[in-house]
């Protein structure tokens, strides 16, 4: 019996590494792990299983966010150059989303590439688009308001009734005069300012850059050291 239960033991024993190195292990940027089963991984996601619960859900985590898988068997997938390829794409606006290689950012990944002015400015753009597109909303909820009071007031021959629809398409003309030109104003600034972040982006990741920008120029003449001048800098980089 007693042999029996050191061979049960060693057994045990030696299975045990192999069922600790039996999951893939998931290192985020932030270092942290997940003890995983990977179930997928295509261009943008990595599809997986909890290791304590791999009879449970599917969850998904964007390359973006993950440093590098170590598989099960020992290999090391690193995706730190996911974030250098993205970055070397040009970017573009398309609709009211920043578009790289065809697919649009999402805000995670708009995070990891954009400077802080940049993301600032896209993330401040994108909550003004989505502002104009409540406007968009209203406009075309007082225009139907507008027509429809309109055709009640050439169908009515009672003034009391006329009178009714004539305050109705009072208010709602002026919601429309108001809404209208806050729609435009809002999706073309924030398209403007979109256009900016794409425009400096592509900038700023470009092999060369050229700026053209004011400032002052102080006369270094004893006689004339008080006056100042407006000039341009020109600064040419490669």
């Amino acid at each position: 019996m007693k042999t029996y239960t050191i061979v049960l033991s060693l057994i045990a024993l030696f299975l045990t590494p192999s069922v600790l190195k039996a999951q893939d292990v998931i290192m985020k940027n932030d270092s942290t792990t997940i003890e995983s089963k990977v179930v997928k991984i295509d261009k943008n996601v990595i599809e997986y299983k909890k290791w304590s619960n791999l009879d449970g859900p599917t969850y998904t985590i964007s390359v973006l966010d993950v440093l590098c898988i170590t598989y099960q068997n020992g290999e090391v997938e690193s995706y730190k150059q996911k974030i250098d390829n993205l970055r070397s794409e040009l970017m573009y606006r398309v609709g009211h989303e920043l578009v790289i290689n065809h697919r649009a950012l999402s805000k995670e990944e708009a995070k990891k590439i954009l400077t802080t002015e940049q993301y600032d400015t896209y993330v401040s753009a994108k909550a003004q688009m989505q502002v104009g597109s409540f406007f968009a909303v209203v406009f075309a909820g007082s225009l139907f308001c507008d027509i429809v009071c309109i055709a009640q007031m050439i169908g009515s021959n009672d003034k009391l009734n006329l009178d009714t629809w004539a305050d109705c398409l009072m208010i709602s003309a002026v919601i429309t005069d108001i809404s209208c030109p806050l729609w435009i104003v809002l999706r073309g600034i924030g398209k403007g300012r979109l256009n900016w972040v794409a425009s400096d982006y592509n900038y700023n990741n470009s092999n060369g850059s050229l700026s053209l920008a004011p400032t002052l120029i102080k006369c270094e003449m004893p006689q004339l050291q008080n006056n100042y001048s407006l000039g341009m800098t020109l600064k040419v980089s490669f």
